[in-house]
């Protein structure tokens, strides 16, 4: 309900935003029609008057660049033929009579376009979205077992990870519910008291219902041919055996892209015209995007710094400086080179466009930019962006962040919380005994061990929160806007829940605890929180283990 009550409001925002702009059209037209009489003095082959003539070319240009983004394609098309007739006329120079009545019609052909927009109202354009997913339950997770034991010890360990769940005992008490709500995944036994291959003709009845909607893991204790076939023909993407290995089963709801909760796309819109720039943000942000919107394009590098944007959306016409510039100031910062910078004109010369590219930008978009094509560029930039970053900055084994990127961020997060004066705790987390795990059950399990606390970590933080594996079996979480007190009561939180969790090996299953250390500002610098820290955690070891020590003691 949540989820959808959001989208209504997104909506509502891109409607409100269409609003506003066909209320400010009149404006737009009496702005037209103004300029061109200043720039025009009635005098056949005189010279324009600059500033005038200036003014309504950018007019123009805006009117071309947004109608079509608010469905008023009529707008962007005949504001369109205007401005290349302007720009005819500036090659030339002097107003010709010729060229007088060509554009004076074009200006008069405008108004017609507008009044007909303006009678008709806002609600009568179309948006052009592309559709949204349909929406699912959250994290929530169907359990489907005829074996209470087994289903309710997959209940227990998914929720240590924040998953929700629902457990039923048979296939025909799963249908009712399903029917009254979508999962984000189901758990399905093979064989349920319906009768063998039950599991499978449950979850075919389901597919065909809403096929391609929820992923399907099957769990059978058999391992032949016919059954994991039935359960490929009714939509299993994984099948895992009997004694189930709950390693197994967290990798699976991985790979099926539910354990790692992606931070949402992050893109900044820079353009001069307000109405515009929020309707490009209502459109990205109805798809699940956060988006910052800026005119002011000096204030642009304090924005990226703080916002960390995954792609920078900019108009290229802008009065401060171009997009073309403020692309060269922030391409002057070797840490900023891979953010992508789309670039949005009504320019139309492939020549002038490819010089853009080559001066800083990744992707040029003619305006007016139907919201579906905006969606896919950004969407698809960002997918790649993200997959680059992804190979130079995070773990191979757990894909958190690695030792350098780590100790960059926690630069970056002290020096946000000096100059905002802000709470900001360093941890540093050990696994206990960790070498007799690995002696014992041996390397693979220790490295299923290991993302199993990555993973835990993960989910159980907030998205704000940031976590690194800072070494073997050491790993480090930085908590921005919380306090020493605070901190020591989320990780104790998680020591606990992690102890619970069961391990699976040839030996038998087992448990592991870990140890922490933790620091808090002030301190002269992000190194001194890892030391101290360090130190935190040295005392945590020598005092016994599975416990969290601090550099200082927390203010009550």
């Amino acid at each position: 309900m949540q989820k959808i009550e959001r989208q209504q409001k997104k909506r509502h925002a891109l409607h409100t935003a269409r609003l506003r702009y066909t209320e400010q059209l009149p404006g737009k037209l009496a702005a037209l029609r103004a300029h061109w009489l200043q720039a025009y003095s009635n005098v056949d082959n005189a010279p324009l008057e600059r500033e005038a003539f200036e003014q309504l070319k950018m007019t123009a240009h805006k009117l071309a660049g947004s109608g079509g983004t608010f469905g008023y394609m009529e707008i962007s098309e005949v504001a369109k033929a205007l401005e290349l007739a302007l720009l005819r006329l500036d090659t030339i120079g002097l107003c010709e009579p010729r060229e007088h009545q060509r554009i004076a019609a074009l200006i008069d052909k405008a108004g017609l376009v507008i009044d007909g927009v303006v009678a008709r109202g806002a609600g009568h354009s179309d948006s052009g979205l592309p559709a949204t997913r349909p929406a699912l339950g959250g994290q929530m997770v169907y359990i489907v077992d005829d074996d209470p034991s087994l289903g309710e010890e997959i209940e227990h360990q998914l929720r240590h990870y924040g998953y929700g769940t629902r457990l039923f005992g048979s296939g025909s008490a799963a249908e009712l519910a399903l029917g009254e709500s979508c999962p984000a995944a189901m758990v399905v036994d093979l064989n349920l008291p319906e009768g063998e291959l039950a599991g499978a003709r449950l979850a075919t009845a389901y597919q065909a219902r809403f096929p391609g909607k929820v992923p399907l893991i099957f769990i059978s204790a058999r391992d032949d041919w016919s059954a994991r076939l039935a359960a490929a023909r009714a939509g299993g993407v994984v099948y895992l055996t009997k004694p189930l290995d709950f390693g197994e089963l967290f990798a699976s709801l991985d790979a099926v892209g539910l354990s790692w909760d992606e931070e949402p796309y992050r893109v900044i819109v820079v353009d001069d015209e307000e109405v515009l720039a929020e309707a490009y943000a209502s459109i990205l942000r109805e798809m699940g995007i956060d988006v910052e919107v800026l005119q002011d394009v000096s204030k642009l590098m304090g924005l990226v710094v703080d916002f960390q944007p995954d792609l920078i959306l900019m108009d290229v016409n802008m009065p401060q400086c171009s997009g073309l510039e403020a692309a060269a100031v922030i391409r002057q910062n070797t840490e900023w080179l891979s953010i992508p910078i789309v670039f949005l004109s009504t320019e139309s010369d492939i020549a002038r466009q490819m010089e853009a590219l080559r001066l800083g930008g990744d992707d040029f978009l003619a305006k007016p930019v139907a919201p579906s094509h905006l969606v896919a560029a950004v969407v698809s930039r960002i997918r790649r962006f993200r997959k680059l970053r992804l190979r130079m900055e995070v773990d191979s084994l757990t894909g958190l962040l690695n030792h350098g990127t780590l100790k960059s961020a926690l630069q970056a997060e002290y020096y946000r919380a000096a100059r905002q004066q802000s709470d900001l705790v360093f941890a540093m987390i050990d696994l206990d005994n960790f070498k007799g795990v690995n002696d014992k059950h041996g390397h693979p399990v220790g490295d299923e061990v290991i993302k199993s606390i990555s993973r835990l970590l993960v989910q159980r933080l907030r998205r704000s929160d940031i976590v690194g594996r800072y070494g073997g079996e050491e790993f480090a979480v930085i908590l921005p806007d919380t306090s020493l007190a605070q901190a020591i009561v989320v990780l104790n939180e998680l020591r606990e829940l992690f102890a619970q969790v069961r391990h699976h090996s040839a030996e038998g299953d087992f448990s592991c605890t870990f140890s922490a250390g933790v620091s808090c500002l002030p301190a002269e610098d992000g190194n001194i929180l890892v030391q101290r820290a360090d130190a935190a955690l040295y005392q945590a070891k020598a005092e016994g283990r599975n416990r969290i020590s601090s550099a200082v003691e927390p203010e009550q």
